[in-house]
């Protein structure tokens, strides 16, 4: 079930909690694998790997992040019991990564 089918039946709380959930465990796997957490935005989660090191493994570490992914959304349900979708994207290559904004400074890739 897609964000906003399941999110829009749910209280804010307990959107915020079942969200707050899985993206702990998400965030327990980019540990686990070496990757760097960018940021959340919403329903959605940006990492790096290889951005703040220079391990040549960096496209094997985002690959099992993102298997990891598959692994817990698909463990996952909403409140209601329905199977959660997903969809995760890969790039590799080049980056450049810093600081961006004025006053709200965030890092950004």
């Amino acid at each position: 079930m897609n964000f906003t089918g399941w999110s829009s039946s749910l209280t804010p709380f307990v959107m915020l909690r079942t969200l707050r959930e899985l993206f702990a465990r998400i965030h327990a796997s980019a540990e686990h694998r070496g990757v760097a957490r960018i940021r959340v935005m919403g329903d959605g989660y940006m990492a790096a790997a290889g951005a703040a090191d220079d391990g040549a493994d960096h496209a094997e570490r985002a690959a099992l992040h993102a298997l990891d992914i598959l692994d817990i959304v698909a463990a996952t349900r909403t409140p209601d019991g329905q199977p959660i979708a997903v969809r995760v994207g890969l790039h590799t290559g080049p980056v450049v990564a810093g600081v961006l904004g004025g006053g709200d400074l965030r890092y950004d890739v």
